[in-house]
This record gives C-alpha cells, structure tokens and sequence, in this order.
C-alpha cells in the first residue's frame, strides 16, 4: 500500500462545476421528451440516476474547467511523492473518463449501479482501501463532513456556493481551508511533458 495518498473530490473541488446538474440541466434542454423518466429514475434512486445520466451525456462535454488552486495543491503532493485519487460520487464511467485525462491521477473511484459514493460509503471506501496509508482528502461539500474526520488531513475548498458551511468545517480539527478565489481556466487534458513542465 502507497505510503501518502491525496484523495480529491470532482465537483467544485477538482473542476468548477456540480456534474449531476450539468447533465440534468443538458438532458432537458437536448432530449427533454425524457423529463419524466428523470423524475422516475429519482425516485428509484440516485444510482440510477447516475447511470443513466452518464449514458445521455456525450463524455467529451465532461471536461469543465479545473480550479487552479486545486491544481496548484495536486502538483505539489505529487513532487513529494503522493498518489493522487479522483474519488467522487459522479458516476464511475464518467470519473475514469476525468481521470485518464490528466497524468498526475493514479486512480480512480465513483459511484456505481448499486453504490452511491458519498458521505458514509465514501468515507468507508476510503478507510478499507487505504488502510495503513497517510490520507488527506480534497472535498467542499456537506456530504464530506463525513469524511473529514476519518482521514489523516482534510482540505476543504471554500467557495461561493458553500460559505454557510464554514463553523461546521473549522469545527473539524484536521482541516485546513483553501479559498477559490482565482478564475477556473479550461484544462483539456495534462499529458506527460505538461505534468514535468509544471513541477
């Protein structure tokens, strides 16, 4: 087992953007004669939901521009020898899509048929497969409030879109708080001669 492990979160952590909404919002706006079924595929529950989601999508609109201070985080653990985890509870096919995009990610882990992966179930994932290793992990919403607390280090990213959480998250000992404040820019993709260039 990898000896430090950086886990990071997919939406508003890693790119700027809350994944299940894009997909819902372009599914109405491009096919909405499947309005209904979204509402049915909720109410069966969010697994589902995911899935079928993620088979509407086209994956090439899956790259959203990538939060810089998150980027900045990431390269720095790499050069001290983390591995880096894309862990999210976006459905998996489209994680391992993010995640074979960008050099610097050793894994992956998302949500599958059966398994939505946030909260507890992340949490748990992250405990049993990491076990034994030094672990920080990169979250922003109130869904990691259950993982903060189990791993070695949390970082939480502090947005607009989540500032009401923040006497919750100072309240957890182990987390140190990273501000967005610079503009997400489009990242297509990090090959192998851009990693190097940027460490």
């Amino acid at each position: 087992m990898d000896n430090k492990i950086l886990a990071v979160d997919l939406d508003h952590t890693f790119h700027s953007v809350d994944l299940a909404w894009e997909k819902c919002f372009w599914v109405l706006k491009n096919k909405p004669y499947y309005f209904f079924h979204l509402f049915y595929w909720f109410v069966i529950g969010r697994p589902l939901l995911k899935k079928k989601l993620a088979l509407l999508y086209p994956q090439e609109r899956l790259l959203f521009p990538v939060i810089q201070e998150t980027l900045d985080y990431i390269l720095e653990k790499k050069k001290c020898g983390y591995k880096i985890y894309l862990i999210s509870g976006s459905e998996e096919s489209c994680v391992k899509y993010i995640a074979d995009k960008y050099s610097f990610f050793d894994g992956y882990y998302g949500s599958s048929d059966t398994l939505n992966l946030i909260s507890e179930n992340k949490a748990k994932l992250i405990l049993e497969t990491f076990k034994g290793s030094y672990v920080e992990y990169m979250g922003d919403s109130s869904s990691d409030l259950k993982v903060f607390p189990r791993v070695d280090k949390g970082i939480w990213m502090k947005g607009k879109q989540n500032k009401h959480l923040e006497t919750k998250m100072l309240n957890i000992k182990n987390v140190e708080v990273i501000e967005v404040l610079k503009k997400p820019y489009v990242l297509m993709q990090l090959k192998e001669k851009d990693f190097f260039q940027n460490v």
